[in-house]
């Protein structure tokens, strides 16, 4: 027990402090706090819309989540990103190059990639051609048969 005021700071100093949950740290999910699948989903195509409608499907459902924004300007595609918490790949064009440099940068921080979702003409390099591939419209159906 500390008997003045320098050896209670000492006391505080060495004491570590308590571990406190920060709930808005958790993934808030339209299901509640509790993710409905934990899957690695790549989102590549040219058409901003269906990407962005796509990513906020599995956003909601608690997926972790990586889209291409195609196109000259950065912004639209970071701002989305920063608001639904996926991660955005700006590029200048959709191919099998920048797609792979997109999976090994993936692989390198998630450690796979589960899904592709993606159109039905885009190139995909050899490395992500064995992963599911779904088409964007199909992202809520794909999810929908975890749930049941």
């Amino acid at each position: 027990m500390a008997d003045n005021y320098l050896e209670r700071k000492m006391e505080e100093h060495w004491r570590p402090a308590p571990r406190r949950c920060n709930a808005d740290a958790r993934l808030a999910t339209a299901f509640g706090c509790e993710a409905l699948c934990h899957l690695r989903v790549l989102v590549v195509s040219a058409d901003y819309e269906a990407v962005a409608e796509a990513v906020r499907v599995f956003r909601a459902a608690g997926c972790r989540t990586a889209f291409t924004a195609v196109g000259d300007s950065r912004r639209p595609g970071t701002d989305f990103a920063q608001r639904c918490g996926a991660r955005c790949y700006p590029c200048l064009q959709a191919d099998a190059q920048t797609y792979g440099r997109i999976a090994a940068d993936l692989r390198y921080h998630w450690g796979a990639v589960d899904v592709v979702a993606a159109d039905a003409d885009a190139d995909l390099p050899a490395d992500l051609k064995d992963c599911p591939r779904i088409d964007l419209s199909d992202a809520a159906a794909y999810l929908d048969s975890f749930s049941r």
